[in-house]
């Protein structure tokens, strides 16, 4: 849009890119041909003021050397005394912005962005962040929001209570959706009065025609000052867009998953069980009265293991008497699923007690069981190997899962009241804690006699030497 000098002088005033016809709808002069039917009897006013005779603009088609320039002006003998670029701008803005809403209404989604604050509520006091990847801290964001999914209607200068919005976005199905207010800012932002209302408020400076076609996402305004958002000084920067009276905090969502071992002692049986928590949750689950060890793993250092795995093999290195087919030196990975962690059990010619998937009791022989939960189709792999006669633990595999799980970052839980005594009982006591057990060396020709020497013997934990000699590391009590 050129702007010249209005005056008696020079009727045809201000050109203008667009303008609206009687019915309210935008029109670029350059999309207008006169020839064409469609355009035959048409007339045009100036933005905003459809139907108003003094505002009726004609459509020029100026010729030149280089082609034709086509735009509107006011009739001749127009003349006011006003600054019509200003009118034509926000004028201009209020229609685009309904016309974007009304378009809008196709796909479902009228987006608009702002800034919020998340922070987790226990982050202060948190006991666990030391040990996690905590993203509690607060953190400044953008939200967006589709307001077409609270809003259906768009109307200008509409008022609301003692207000008049230049955009007022409404719900004609939900009266209690408060309304939100579109404010087109050229010259005069919004009073102290209506940013005071409580009402929602997006202010919308327009410096030019393409700032009511820009994304409405906020860049401007006391919250984001406070939080000093840094751009580059080569960056293009938008016109300014401000939110006001908009909700800042947002639910903290980022808990950190950690998963669950617990042991529990029923009667004379240890039942194992697992479950997945968030972090918020931890310090305040109570554990059951009758639990011996309880497991706390987060869920990205678990990595390809399995904390019921973990948990039994814990239990078992700390002096429990539990026993679980995955800590069976019978429970292998066949030969012929080479790599694959698909251990199954090698005990043939056996039945075990079940239950088909009707739920009827029934006996099952030879179980080879693949890749399973630990209670799937009546396989409780716990009560399995504790009612299995050949049950072989295996300490190899229950030493590699305790130093596995001792890089972790991990909360333990142990009932010292359903543990053996201080003699028995790997843990020692206050007294004497910080000592650690004497080896027990053997020499390599008595482990080779061992009646239970197998290569997959897990009682020998290592070699070393010893006056010059090889000894064997091994833990092997006979029963």
């Amino acid at each position: 849009m050129s702007k010249k000098k209005i005056s008696r002088d020079n009727p045809r005033g201000v050109e203008y890119p667009k303008a609206v016809t009687a019915d309210g709808m935008l029109v670029s002069a350059l999309e207008i041909e006169r020839d064409c039917e469609k355009w035959a009897g048409v007339r045009f006013f100036f933005p905003g003021c459809e139907g108003d005779e003094e505002e009726e603009m004609l459509h020029i088609i100026r010729k030149h050397k280089n082609g034709e320039t086509k735009f509107f002006r006011h009739k001749p003998g127009y003349i006011e005394n006003r600054n019509e670029r200003d009118r034509y701008l926000h004028n201009y803005a209020e229609l685009r912005l309904k016309e974007r809403f009304d378009e809008s209404e196709a796909t479902g989604v009228f987006v608009v962005q702002y800034y919020v604050e998340e922070q987790c509520p226990l982050c202060a006091d948190c006991k666990l962040r030391k040990d996690i990847k905590c993203q509690g801290e607060q953190k400044v964001h953008l939200k967006e929001l589709n307001l077409r999914e609270f809003y259906d209607t768009c109307k200008i200068e509409k008022g609301e209570d003692k207000f008049i919005a230049d955009l007022l976005l409404t719900n004609s199905k939900d009266e209690n959706i408060p309304p939100i207010f579109l404010e087109v800012f050229v010259t005069h932002k919004c009073s102290e009065e209506k940013l005071n209302s409580g009402y929602q408020i997006i202010e919308i400076k327009i410096e030019s025609e393409k700032d009511a076609d820009n994304a409405i996402i906020e860049n401007s305004g006391d919250f984001v000052d406070d939080h000093c958002f840094m751009r580059s000084e080569n960056e293009v920067r938008n016109a300014p867009i401000m939110f006001y009276n908009f909700n800042r905090s947002v639910a903290f969502s980022k808990f950190v998953q950690y998963k669950n071992f617990v042991l529990t002692k029923q009667g004379d049986e240890f039942i194992g069980d697992y479950r997945s928590v968030a972090c918020n949750e931890i310090q305040s689950i109570a554990l059951p009265e009758n639990h011996a060890l309880s497991l706390y793993v987060p869920d990205n250092e678990i990595g390809e293991m399995d904390v019921y795995e973990m948990g039994m093999a814990l239990a078992q290195h700390s002096g429990l008497a539990v026993r679980d087919c995955t800590l069976c030196c019978m429970y292998k990975i066949p030969h012929w699923q080479g790599g694959v962690d698909s251990r199954s059990c090698r005990i043939v010619n056996c039945v075990y007690s079940g239950r088909s998937e009707d739920g009827k009791e029934q006996s099952i022989p030879n179980p080879y069981i693949f890749q399973l939960p630990y209670r799937c189709n009546g396989f409780d792999k716990s009560k399995l190997a504790c009612g299995g006669n050949r049950y072989l633990i295996d300490r190899k595999r229950i030493q590699q899962l305790v130093c596995i799980l001792e890089n972790k970052h991990k909360i333990i839980s142990i009932n010292d009241g359903l543990f053996p005594c201080a003699d028995n009982n790997p843990k020692q006591s206050a007294s004497n804690k910080d000592e650690k057990p004497a080896k027990k060396l053997i020499k390599l020709s008595q482990c080779l006699n061992c009646p239970i020497h197998r290569n997959r013997c897990g009682h020998r934990l290592g070699m070393e030497k010893k006056y010059g000699q090889d000894y064997v590391i091994c833990d092997w009590v006979k029963d």
